[in-house]
């Protein structure tokens, strides 16, 4: 494939056409990626946030069901054959228009799957012995994120992870979305929209 430039950073990615090794055939490359979104301004330099569009050879065709939504939404090519991923990115045009990859703080990434947080927040809080409850994580080395739950327990009661996780099995809870700990907090910091602040859940303690 393309040759990095840059060896100080190994999270940048190359955009543009990207090739096998001793191919450079302009028509049909392994991968193209690009970036589609707004340009904004920081304090140095205009960014490009978007998400990152793929097609080529090793992108399927589609069209694929959308892991998170809520009814039958599917995700297809564009018109010039680019698949949105909605993986977000930001373009760093200081090291050749490469780009990087953002985290989606409604994934979680646990022992190889990919779990979305909602669904965690959601789960949890069904659990009687919880006023409110969220999913959060910590990296980890081995796992990638270890899942805690975020709690604010019922004032008359002691809330206890082995109740949570029988709770959570009687529902037919995967055993990976269980949490590995809980953390008792104050409330579940939430933004205007109800979105779950899940860098300010352990500023809550």
């Amino acid at each position: 494939m393309r040759e990095r430039s840059s060896r100080a950073d190994p999270l940048l990615l190359p955009l543009g056409k990207i090739f096998a090794p001793g191919e450079q055939d302009e028509e049909d490359p392994l991968l193209e990626t690009r970036v589609r979104g707004s340009v904004a301004t920081d304090a140095t330099q205009p960014v490009l946030n978007g998400t990152l569009c793929v097609r080529g050879r090793t992108v399927p065709a589609g069209p694929f069901p959308l892991a998170l939504a809520e009814d039958e939404s599917l995700l297809q090519p564009d018109s010039s054959g680019y698949l949105d991923t909605g993986i977000g990115c930001v373009v760093d045009e200081t090291d050749g228009g490469k780009f990087r990859c953002q985290k989606s703080e409604d994934l979680i990434y646990h022992g190889g799957a990919v779990i979305a947080a909602r669904e965690l927040d959601e789960l949890y809080a069904q659990f009687p012995e919880f006023l409110d409850a969220a999913a959060f994580v910590l990296s980890d080395a081995v796992i990638g994120e270890r899942i805690f739950a975020a709690v604010v327990p019922r004032p008359e009661l002691s809330p206890s992870l082995a109740r949570l996780k029988q709770f959570l099995a009687e529902k037919r809870v995967a055993p990976y979305k269980t949490p590995d700990q809980l953390v008792i907090v104050k409330s579940i910091p939430r933004n205007e929209e109800g979105v779950v602040q899940r860098d300010r859940i352990l500023g809550n303690i």
